[in-house]
Protein backbone atom coordinates (compact mmCIF):
# COMPACT_ATOMS: atom_id res chain seq x y z
CA UNK A 1 0.00 0.00 0.00
CA UNK A 2 1.48 3.37 -1.30
CA UNK A 3 1.19 6.40 1.14
CA UNK A 4 -1.29 8.99 0.14
CA UNK A 5 0.77 12.15 -1.38
CA UNK A 6 -0.46 15.05 0.12
CA UNK A 7 0.20 16.34 4.12
CA UNK A 8 -3.48 16.46 4.58
CA UNK A 9 -4.61 13.20 3.22
CA UNK A 10 -1.53 11.63 5.10
CA UNK A 11 -3.06 13.41 8.43
CA UNK A 12 -6.49 12.29 7.68
CA UNK A 13 -5.14 8.57 7.43
CA UNK A 14 -3.14 9.03 10.97
CA UNK A 15 -6.56 10.48 12.59
CA UNK A 16 -8.90 7.99 11.22
CA UNK A 17 -6.57 5.04 12.13
CA UNK A 18 -6.12 6.46 15.33
CA UNK A 19 -10.08 6.84 15.65
CA UNK A 20 -10.65 3.41 14.99
CA UNK A 21 -8.03 1.75 17.32
CA UNK A 22 -9.37 4.14 19.92
CA UNK A 23 -13.37 3.13 19.44
CA UNK A 24 -11.59 -0.20 18.82
CA UNK A 25 -10.06 -0.48 22.23
CA UNK A 26 -12.95 1.15 23.88
CA UNK A 27 -15.37 -1.27 23.23
CA UNK A 28 -13.01 -3.73 23.98
CA UNK A 29 -12.69 -2.60 27.38
CA UNK A 30 -16.68 -1.75 27.86
CA UNK A 31 -17.05 -5.35 26.92
CA UNK A 32 -14.75 -6.82 29.13
CA UNK A 33 -15.85 -5.29 32.28
CA UNK A 34 -19.41 -6.26 31.43
CA UNK A 35 -18.55 -9.11 31.73
CA UNK A 36 -16.46 -8.95 34.70
CA UNK A 37 -19.19 -6.90 36.77
CA UNK A 38 -22.20 -9.66 35.11
CA UNK A 39 -19.56 -12.85 36.61
CA UNK A 40 -19.17 -11.26 39.61
CA UNK A 41 -22.87 -10.28 40.46
CA UNK A 42 -24.09 -14.32 39.44
CA UNK A 43 -21.50 -15.91 41.60
CA UNK A 44 -22.74 -13.23 44.37
CA UNK A 45 -26.17 -14.06 44.01
CA UNK A 46 -25.33 -17.58 44.22
CA UNK A 47 -23.16 -17.13 47.14
CA UNK A 48 -26.35 -15.65 48.40
CA UNK A 49 -28.77 -18.58 47.81
CA UNK A 50 -27.08 -21.35 48.24
CA UNK A 51 -26.01 -19.43 52.13
CA UNK A 52 -30.14 -18.57 52.37
CA UNK A 53 -31.04 -22.41 51.21
CA UNK A 54 -28.90 -24.13 53.24
CA UNK A 55 -29.78 -22.00 56.43
CA UNK A 56 -32.94 -22.84 56.22
CA UNK A 57 -32.88 -26.50 55.51
CA UNK A 58 -30.70 -26.52 58.55
CA UNK A 59 -32.85 -24.92 60.65
CA UNK A 60 -35.87 -27.45 59.52
CA UNK A 61 -36.39 -30.84 61.52
CA UNK A 62 -34.63 -33.52 59.69
CA UNK A 63 -37.99 -35.15 58.73
CA UNK A 64 -38.99 -31.72 56.86
CA UNK A 65 -36.38 -31.35 54.88
CA UNK A 66 -37.11 -33.47 51.84
CA UNK A 67 -40.39 -31.91 51.61
CA UNK A 68 -38.69 -27.94 51.25
CA UNK A 69 -36.05 -29.40 48.41
CA UNK A 70 -38.40 -28.81 45.82
CA UNK A 71 -39.34 -25.65 46.86
CA UNK A 72 -35.57 -24.48 46.76
CA UNK A 73 -34.90 -26.03 43.42
CA UNK A 74 -34.01 -23.67 40.74
CA UNK A 75 -33.81 -24.47 37.13
CA UNK A 76 -29.83 -24.96 36.84
CA UNK A 77 -29.04 -26.49 39.99
CA UNK A 78 -31.36 -28.46 43.38
CA UNK A 79 -29.81 -29.66 46.86
CA UNK A 80 -29.77 -32.91 47.87
CA UNK A 81 -29.99 -34.42 51.51
CA UNK A 82 -27.50 -37.41 50.72
CA UNK A 83 -23.55 -37.21 50.91
CA UNK A 84 -23.37 -35.45 47.63
CA UNK A 85 -20.24 -35.21 45.35
CA UNK A 86 -17.09 -33.56 46.34
CA UNK A 87 -16.01 -31.13 44.58
CA UNK A 88 -12.99 -27.94 44.60
CA UNK A 89 -13.18 -24.56 45.82
CA UNK A 90 -12.79 -22.18 43.38
CA UNK A 91 -9.07 -20.63 43.50
CA UNK A 92 -9.44 -16.82 44.33
CA UNK A 93 -6.14 -16.61 42.53
CA UNK A 94 -7.82 -17.58 39.14
CA UNK A 95 -10.72 -14.71 39.82
CA UNK A 96 -8.67 -11.54 41.24
CA UNK A 97 -12.05 -9.30 40.25
CA UNK A 98 -14.06 -11.28 43.35
CA UNK A 99 -13.85 -10.08 46.65
CA UNK A 100 -12.88 -11.54 49.45
CA UNK A 101 -15.33 -11.78 52.53
CA UNK A 102 -11.87 -9.49 54.04
CA UNK A 103 -12.54 -6.59 51.56
CA UNK A 104 -16.10 -6.47 52.32
CA UNK A 105 -17.29 -3.49 54.65
CA UNK A 106 -17.88 -4.57 58.32
CA UNK A 107 -21.62 -5.03 59.16
CA UNK A 108 -22.26 -6.13 55.81
CA UNK A 109 -23.15 -10.19 55.80
CA UNK A 110 -24.65 -12.09 52.65
CA UNK A 111 -26.15 -15.11 55.02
Amino acid sequence: MKWPRTLASRLALIFFTGLVLAYGLSFGLQAYERYISSRSMMLSNLEQDVATSVAILDRLPAAERAAWLPRLERRTYRYRLDQGLTGEAMPSSDHPWLPSRSSRPSGVTTA
